[in-house]
């Protein structure tokens, strides 16, 4: 969840942002570059193990979603 205060705060984050409704997370994985991160999102969701929803890649995370399946970045 991020507050809508901390939203505001965050360059670039959409005004009705999917963190503020506990719907979105960003992941950094020690173990994982993003690209290899986000190969593994797309694995399980592939094998129906999470929901199809957005997936944008980040220099130094990877944003999952909820909501409707896209993805953006790299």
């Amino acid at each position: 969840y991020r507050s809508p205060y901390h939203n505001s705060r965050q360059d670039g984050a959409a005004e009705r942002s999917n963190h503020q409704f506990g719907r979105a997370v960003d992941i950094r994985a020690s173990d994982y570059t993003p690209r290899e991160f986000r190969a593994e999102l797309r694995k399980l969701i592939a094998d129906g193990k999470i929901h199809n929803g957005g997936i944008g890649l980040y220099a130094t995370f990877v944003h999952y979603d909820i909501d409707d399946a896209r993805e953006w970045g790299g």
